[in-house]
């Protein structure tokens, strides 16, 4: 969760009219000093993630997991030249749950 930043404007701006160092403002309102230090730089908060673009499309994946059903995820990576890892998240932001074994029990 992150602070809004009409309420970090105003930690900041109380900061600065009453000449505090960034410990004392983080413990007058209870917040974490780092936070206090961060919004000095950056008042705005982050609206984007910095994480790396989708390296497997999702269309050839559905179609890998309808060709091969029985694959482990280590064979799918090798295939798409990613992590067994990566395959594990793409398959579980498809919605696309692993292979259930429909029979309970081999010794009957």
């Amino acid at each position: 969760m992150t602070y809004p930043t009409c309420f970090r404007k105003k930690i900041l701006s109380y900061k600065r009219k009453h000449n505090m160092s960034i410990r004392a403002t983080a413990k007058h309102f209870e917040i974490g000093i780092n936070s206090v230090a961060r919004w000095e730089t950056r008042p705005e908060p982050a609206k984007t993630k910095s994480r790396p673009s989708i390296k497997i499309p999702e269309d050839a994946l559905r179609k890998d997991v309808e060709d091969y059903p029985d694959d482990f995820l280590y064979e799918r990576a090798k295939r798409f030249g990613v992590t067994a890892a990566g395959i594990h998240l793409a398959l579980k932001r498809l919605r696309l749950s692993r292979k259930k074994n429909t029979t309970t029990s081999k010794r009957k």
